[in-house]
């Protein structure tokens, strides 16, 4: 490839994504507010049966939004993981607010394994600080998909760039 706006083939296989998953803890999750302007935080995550869980405080902004028009986007990459950097995946899709027990009972602990996977009594550190009185749960279920590897970019164009200066995006896909 030398045409560097041509991005065929540069994005993430399934695998590379769930690699990714596993290996990362945190990313950005964003939501529309009322004013119909972009807004987002970096928070940990738990990706299981095809979506990915949060928590937060019921009375959070982002839950308001989620109430008015019912979705939300999250964005992670590889940085500060041992896969390097370069690799990003973004997903956009329906967001549901769970405030039941059960929902809490399985997500709390394992949102605090991932905060503190070195230690148990991190973790329970974490789950004491979090499991709080008006704790919600928010599940994002991808229906669209936009990711990038870097790395095959630059293998392709046959160009030599310094480590820590890949960006770009590969176009969406349909979940």
């Amino acid at each position: 490839m030398t045409d560097s706006e041509n991005l065929d083939g540069c994005t993430l296989t399934e695998n590379e994504l769930e690699e990714l998953f596993k290996k990362q803890v945190e990313g950005t999750f964003m939501w529309v507010n009322k004013d119909g302007q972009p807004f987002g935080v970096i928070t940990y995550y738990l990706w299981s049966d095809g979506s990915f869980w949060f928590t937060c405080a019921e009375k959070r902004a982002r839950v308001s939004a989620i109430r008015r028009n019912g979705y939300a986007s999250f964005c992670i990459t590889s940085k500060g993981t041992d896969l390097g950097t370069g690799k990003t995946a973004s997903f956009r899709g329906p967001c549901k607010i769970h405030h039941d027990q059960s929902v809490l009972d399985w997500v709390l602990p394992e949102i605090a394994r991932a905060c503190r996977p070195e230690s148990e009594e991190g973790a329970q550190e974490v789950f004491e600080h979090i499991n709080t009185p008006n704790r919600i749960v928010l599940e994002l279920t991808p229906e669209y998909r936009f990711d990038f590897d870097s790395a095959k970019m630059w293998e392709r164009s046959g160009k030599r760039v310094p480590p820590g200066r890949y960006s770009g995006n590969s176009g969406g896909k349909s979940i």
